[in-house]
């Protein structure tokens, strides 16, 4: 008899839709890699939406 599936583990995102996210996180974070390199600071908005973004990726990486 198999153990039932957790709720957490059940409510993954298919890795189809994870590697869209990662893909997407990439260019992100190239893109504030590049300005870094310029010897620029990303803006506060730019920042914030990458930081949620990079937080949401660990939470799902997590379960």
């Amino acid at each position: 008899m198999e153990a039932p599936v957790s709720l957490s583990k059940a409510s993954r995102k298919s890795t189809d839709q994870m590697a869209v996210i990662v893909e997407d996180l990439i260019k992100m974070l190239d893109g504030i890699g590049n300005g870094y390199r310029h010897r620029r600071y990303p803006d506060a908005k730019h920042a914030a939406k990458t930081a949620q973004v990079l937080r949401a990726v660990a939470d799902e990486l997590e379960l």
